[in-house]
């Protein structure tokens, strides 16, 4: 996962500088493990990505999925010390499947939680779960959190998710993942066209 994870790292930020010549306001997400966090120093590495090639550390958010290990480990909590002091953004991401409590939440002090699909699936069979999402999205935004729902599949789902008030949607109903050439011509370049012909 090391090796894998700094490749990613460093053509996620290429792509995002490149992307920014489109939106200069673009911004990339990118996943990191705990493995990454634990045993490297990735926070320095993505410094030098992101000199090298001019891009703020404001159009970086780090998506880190739950785990067990991370409200005792010290090395991590330093690591989310040092990624907001870099400015850059920090989401937990898949949250719900792992080991969330609301204490976790205070000491990591995340921008955003992306809540997994799992919790929009039931909430779409239940009232029960529809209401207990609704609660989470409040209570999130209370404590100033962001909330993005993870997986939205369907028109139905959309409908249905976008009244609980949750800052972001995402999923395949809105796209699946592309390769850079085909995301600009889909995305940016038709935008643009449009706009222009209009």
């Amino acid at each position: 996962i090391i090796p894998m994870g700094s490749h990613v790292m460093k053509e996620a930020v290429e792509c995002c500088c490149r992307l920014k010549k489109h939106i200069p306001s673009f911004h990339m997400n990118i996943n990191l493990s705990y493995v990454q966090l634990k045993k490297t120093d990735v926070l320095q590495e993505l410094r030098t990505h992101l000199g090298m090639l001019e891009v703020c550390p404001e159009n970086i958010m780090l998506e880190i999925t739950e785990s067990g290990y991370i409200e005792t480990d010290l090395a991590f909590r330093m690591a989310m010390e040092d990624i907001r002091g870099q400015k850059m953004k920090l989401a937990i991401d898949d949250f719900g499947t792992g080991y969330s409590n609301l204490r976790y939440l205070k000491d990591l002090r995340a921008d955003m939680i992306k809540i997994d699909r799992s919790f929009g699936v039931r909430a779409m069979e239940s009232n029960y779960d529809y209401t207990l999402l609704g609660h989470i999205i409040e209570m999130a935004h209370s404590i100033g959190l962001g909330v993005c729902l993870e997986g939205v599949e369907t028109e139905e789902e959309l409908v249905k998710l976008q009244k609980l008030g949750p800052d972001f949607i995402q999923g395949y109903l809105f796209g699946r993942p592309v390769p850079e050439k085909e995301f600009v011509e889909k995305y940016l370049e038709a935008g643009r066209n449009t706009v222009m012909e209009n």
